[in-house]
């Protein structure tokens, strides 16, 4: 019987998904929380320093803030951002549903050398989008993106993206767009309906992704307390491939393990990005969300 595909990563080659908080302050209906089985908490700052020195001596491609949890909860961010741009000559990227995003803070992360702050968005329309993710208001949503883009004034940066993996959501393109352009974001990027690795039943019935073929190839999430995770998608912390207080990143293993099985979000094929132009339907897009 042929056994997992191994796959050792490059040590100088990670795209680092940094879980600084698994808190979260939404309670969306596609995203499986109450699976959750790792205690709940926030990376300290002696945590975060002793990363910050393994990326030095890396030559990490790009860096996420995301996880299993909402960055913008943890009131270092802007610190932490700021202290990673030193050794990070990627991409920087914040993902987060932008709740907490208030002006101060918004005034905080366009100081620090972030690339793009990336709105995760679930919803054809507004009703949609807060039943889907539940605590969240499309006007607060609205209005925290505008304070956001009023504060980083002339700026290119950050860029203000948006991404959506809700079920039908390519068929949606065209909604999500006029969405899109009324909350100022300039890039959108649609995926194939993310199942959390078999987490939540997928009504697209997409199938099992090659390793080689996955975007989480070379991908790792380092969670809030040290640990090093295949992926995020690890929620009930199966797979530890090591920690940070123990040792960095070389020689990190990543195989195919009982949850990449039936995970539908890693098909490079299926992340599709546009651009948004600002005057498409604007009339309609008023029509519709006034």
């Amino acid at each position: 019987m042929e056994g997992p595909h191994v796959h050792t990563m490059n040590p100088l080659e990670y795209i680092l998904d940094i879980e600084i908080t698994n808190r979260c302050n939404a309670r969306c209906q596609i995203c499986p929380r109450s699976e959750l089985e790792r205690p709940l908490g926030d990376m300290s700052n002696k945590t975060f320093e002793l990363l910050a020195e393994r990326i030095s001596h890396s030559r990490t491609k790009h860096v996420v803030f995301s996880g299993f949890g909402e960055p913008l909860l943890h009131p270092m961010l802007p610190e932490y951002v700021r202290r990673l741009r030193r050794e990070v000559k990627g991409r920087i990227q914040v993902n987060t549903n932008a709740k907490a995003l208030t002006q101060e803070l918004s005034s905080k992360l366009v100081e620090t050398g972030l690339d793009v702050l990336n709105i995760s968005y679930n919803g054809p329309d507004r009703e949609a989008y807060e039943q889907i993710m539940r605590g969240m208001q499309f006007e607060r949503l609205k209005r925290n993106l505008e304070q956001f883009l009023e504060v980083r004034g002339g700026r290119k940066k950050p860029v203000l993206s948006l991404q959506s993996s809700m079920p039908g959501v390519k068929k949606q393109k065209r909604t999500i767009m006029q969405i899109a352009s009324l909350l100022g974001v300039e890039i959108v990027r649609l995926y194939g309906f993310n199942n959390r690795a078999g987490l939540l039943p997928d009504p697209e019935k997409g199938g099992r992704v090659p390793m080689a073929d996955r975007f989480c190839y070379d991908k790792v999430m380092i969670a809030w307390d040290g640990t090093i995770y295949p992926c995020s998608h690890d929620i009930k912390g199966m797979h530890p491939l090591g920690n940070l207080l123990d040792a960095g990143f070389d020689a990190i293993q990543k195989e195919d393990y009982p949850m990449c099985a039936n995970c539908t979000i890693c098909d490079q094929d299926e992340n599709k990005r546009y651009k948004v132009w600002k005057n498409v339907l604007r009339h309609k897009m008023l029509r519709v969300f006034r």
